[in-house]
């Protein structure tokens, strides 16, 4: 129960006797349940999480590195950044692109025939 304004001790009062600062006591007696919760959220997102919608719709079909990935959308971030996000997401996976098309027993057999 809250005391009538007016009675109790004063601020002044209960900053010499707890050793805190007037504006933290302040703070406290006005909404003690919540005094203390307040936490940064950390630095901000640089993709939007629209542009990451979208960054998932052109990254399904699997055919676009991350540098393509950027330059298709327009974003203003860089391939890392893309790369991070994909990684994150936990839905899609880093596979290594091959360079090249691999052999086909037919290219295989005709290199050891044109070998001998």
């Amino acid at each position: 129960m809250a005391l009538p304004e007016g009675e109790g001790p004063s601020l002044r009062q209960m900053e010499a006797q707890v050793g805190c600062s007037r504006k933290a006591i302040s703070n406290y007696l006005k909404d003690p349940v919540n005094y203390g919760n307040w936490h940064s959220k950390g630095r901000s997102k640089k993709m939007s999480a629209r542009d990451t919608r979208r960054l998932f719709r052109v990254a399904v079909p699997g055919d676009l590195s991350a540098p393509k990935q950027v330059q298709k959308l327009k974003l203003n971030v860089s391939k890392s950044t893309v790369s991070h996000t994909l990684a994150s997401s936990g839905i899609f996976q880093y596979v290594k692109m091959n360079k090249a098309p691999q052999l086909t027993e037919v290219h295989k057999h005709a290199r050891v025939a044109w070998g001998h």
